[in-house]
């Protein structure tokens, strides 16, 4: 028998702003308490929406929590230079979505992948992006799912962005950031996110326009104290839109920069290889860099995939993003079948339809991450 999960709240519910925008706040007046003094003796200019990189983004005026949120996130870069030697401008920009359109080119996948999530007897969403174009579309890409082990490529992204504005080298964080990516330890990267600060890491989250996902504890210490956690919710929470729309910006360099970006996507090879993205590509036919989730059957029954798939097509490099969350499948086996049926169709249309071994349509668009 397979018992139904209903997920815990669809996307951006009124219910979830309020509880977000409660979160958040608690994370501003963290944040700002850690660093009014340091933004006050830095010199930074007063805070201006009407210059403001991430207030330019938004639809309306920020005011309240909102405007102190911008404020807080507009301070953390003045605490190290935007431009790292070699790097190239590396200013955090707000994530402005595309919708697909009803002619996306994205649409034929999508119709593939819209019997294998209906069938699907618990929660299931997937977001996919495609690099070269900007393409992208998704199904239950909204919805917010527990976000497992994937919630530490977040904190990765946080971390990275401290290196950037020179809080700390890379160096520094190297060793934690090995062996929360490659080897899945919960201690190294409770580590990792409490260097950069889970107050911190929301207030990034928000401004990078990720309204879906919240951190409240570093993964697997749900249950620990301190005073940092959010203590509101037990749970990360993220959806499949934020997580591949956050792979693109990385890919892109539009979170951190060419040199800092390609160092964090190549950290995101996991040893031992996984079943889902990285087993749909066969064998030598592309480079898959990616990060799973999982909580087992007797807590929230989580399989979650996401990642960036790169291959080869007459010299030149074309890649997608991909992010695929389930939730509430006892037993779990149906979400593990759905994960790599997903994985796989998304694999052969981009490598064997969209862009085939033959001349591509579209034209390969280099990435400021590519190596």
């Amino acid at each position: 028998m397979v018992t139904k999960w209903k997920i815990r709240r669809p996307g951006w519910a009124p219910e979830t702003q309020i509880r977000t925008a409660a979160l958040l706040a608690i994370s501003a007046a963290a944040v700002w308490a850690l660093l009014s003094g340091a933004l006050d003796a830095s010199g930074a200019a007063p805070f201006s929406p009407a210059t403001s990189v991430a207030a330019s983004a938004v639809a309306e005026t920020p005011t309240g929590a909102a405007a102190a949120l911008i404020q807080v996130e507009a301070g953390l870069t003045q605490f190290g230079p935007d431009v790292m030697p070699g790097n190239g401008p590396a200013a955090p920009i707000a994530i402005v979505a595309r919708s697909a359109s009803a002619q996306s080119p994205l649409n034929p996948l999508l119709a593939r992948l819209a019997p294998l999530i209906d069938r699907f007897p618990a929660a299931a969403g997937v977001a996919v992006i495609d690099l070269q174009t900007g393409d992208r579309g998704g199904l239950n890409q909204r919805q917010q799912f527990q976000a497992a082990s994937t919630i530490k490529f977040y904190a990765a992204l946080s971390a990275f962005r401290d290196v950037v504005d020179g809080i700390y080298p890379l160096d520094g964080i190297r060793a934690d950031l090995t062996a929360t990516m490659q080897r899945e330890s919960n201690a190294a990267a409770r580590s990792l996110t409490n260097r950069t600060g889970i107050p911190v890491i929301n207030v990034r989250l928000a401004h990078w326009g990720l309204e879906d996902t919240i951190i409240t504890h570093p993964a697997g210490y749900e249950d620990e104290p301190h005073p940092s956690y959010l203590q509101t919710d037990n749970q990360n929470w993220t959806s499949p839109y934020d997580a591949a729309h956050a792979l693109s910006a990385l890919y892109n360099g539009e979170l951190l920069g060419s040199l800092l970006s390609r160092t964090l996507i190549d950290e995101l090879t996991q040893i031992p290889r996984w079943f889902g993205i990285e087993g749909a590509v066969p064998d030598g036919e592309g480079r898959v860099y990616y990060k799973h989730g999982y909580l087992p059957a007797f807590d929230e029954a989580s399989v979650n995939d996401i990642g960036i798939v790169e291959f080869e097509r007459g010299g030149l490099t074309y890649a997608y993003a991909i992010a695929i969350y389930t939730q509430g499948a006892i037993p779990q086996q149906p979400a593990w079948d759905l994960v790599r049926a997903v994985a796989i169709k998304a694999w052969d249309f981009f490598a064997n339809e969209r862009y085939p071994d033959t001349m591509a349509s579209v034209p390969a668009r280099a990435s400021v991450a590519s190596p």
